[in-house]
């Protein structure tokens, strides 16, 4: 089930040269790794071994032209660092709503940490075990999906082109698709910022932090909203940035939330889209939901099934058999997710198209489905980095930096 390989150069593959020599590799010397594992705080730990990483980091920055810098970490760190730097492709997490937030007793986690602190030299990272570079462990990835998955994230990373992207219809309006999400701080547990992620047709993307929700406003819910204001500020000035990045302002804007939008939500988001001219807006949220669907045979329905269950509320599969495969490629059966428009012209069947060509936008890797489309998968994934940035610090806008 796994294609082969066809390898990474000008005549093969993704039609370019993998280039590295030894003035490009920056040794973080194992005497000073060692010292920093012998703190007995995992968050110390995780401090003093990014300080490592970051001197290397800088040092590449600032003294030789690369694209992306890739950090290998020793297989022995992985119980020092107690399950840090995992796989987060998998689709377990991908149907929880509400911020991107951790438990009361949170530890730091590396990789998050590493790319935070790594912004300011403005390249961006790719983690990973040297086992994966070097071993076939048992249980994981086979050679050729690890491959795969690797080079593509690089070459997404180091700004070349666009792996893949949504197919074009002419006939139709230019589309962005805009991911709203909340995160907590790691200081002040009850504090919520607000995340606005853009991405257009062409796979260009734009992120913006927006500005925190105080304790009082959030009063300890669950599923965070915003105010008419703050939604109005917030899409307001992630619609300029994404002018300012590509020079141009979409005809019609499609937002995503994973809970249910408020009047004064909508309210807010419309006074922004028109003051930037926008005519056409849909307002849609994406759900994970108890109900299923069956079909005829052993397996589940396949993907891209869908089911009304009322006016502007479907059942849609993202995730499910696959007739390219003819059976389910999930090791686990996986439900369908909610898709509810809350305000919008298009129809149902056009808003569910759209939520299952995102889930194929990730660039981390080559699978040809995913549970949560882009917009939303993305704003977490930007939203486990972000909290890490300082509030006086301005985040960098692209997506490669934070995936």
């Amino acid at each position: 089930m796994s294609p082969r390989f066809p390898g990474f150069s000008e005549t093969t593959g993704f039609r370019t040269d993998l280039v590295y020599d030894e003035s490009t590799k920056q040794r973080v010397p194992k005497v000073k790794v060692d010292k920093a594992m012998r703190y007995e705080s995992l968050n110390d730990r995780v401090a003093a071994l990014g300080d490592l990483y970051l001197d290397a980091i800088e040092h590449l920055a600032s003294f030789r032209s690369v694209d992306v810098i890739v950090c290998v970490l020793p297989k022995e760190l992985r119980e020092l660092l107690i399950g840090q730097q995992e796989d987060e492709d998998d689709e377990s997490d991908a149907g929880s709503n509400g911020p991107e937030g951790e438990n009361k007793t949170e530890k730091m986690d590396f990789r998050r940490f590493l790319k935070a602190e790594a912004m300011p030299y403005r390249k961006p990272l790719q983690l990973i075990w040297e086992e994966n570079l070097t071993e076939s462990p048992p249980g994981r990835q086979n050679d050729a999906t690890r491959a795969w998955n690797l080079m593509t994230a690089l070459y997404y990373k180091a700004s070349l082109s666009i792996p893949w992207k949504l197919v074009e219809d002419p006939e139709k309006q230019r589309t962005c698709y805009v991911g709203i999400g909340f995160y907590e701080s790691r200081d002040e547990k009850q504090l919520r910022t607000t995340m606005a992620q853009i991405f257009d047709e062409m796979g260009q993307s734009v992120i913006l932090r927006g500005n925190p929700i105080l304790p009082d406003e959030d009063k300890d819910n669950r599923r965070p909203y915003l105010g008419e204001e703050q939604a109005h500020d917030l899409l307001s000035r992630a619609l300029e940035a994404y002018e300012q990045a590509v020079q141009h302002l979409p005809a019609r804007l499609v937002l995503h939330k994973s809970s249910h939008y408020r009047d004064g939500e909508i309210a807010g988001f419309k006074n922004a889209i028109l003051g930037h001219g926008i005519d056409y807006v849909d307002f849609v949220d994406v759900q994970p939901t108890q109900l299923r669907l069956f079909r005829e045979g052993d397996y589940p329905p396949y993907r891209g099934t869908a089911a009304e269950i009322e006016d502007g509320r479907h059942l849609l599969y993202t995730f499910g058999s696959n007739k390219y495969y003819r059976t389910h490629p999930g090791l686990y059966i996986s439900g369908p997710v909610e898709v509810r428009r809350a305000d919008g012209d298009a129809s149902m069947r056009q808003l569910c198209r759209e939520v299952l060509a995102l889930t194929k936008m990730n660039w981390n890797n080559t699978r040809m489905d995913g549970k949560m489309p882009i917009t939303l998968r993305g704003a977490k994934k930007v939203g486990r980095v972000m909290k890490y940035v300082e509030n006086n610090s301005k985040p960098v806008i692209h997506y490669r930096y934070y995936m």
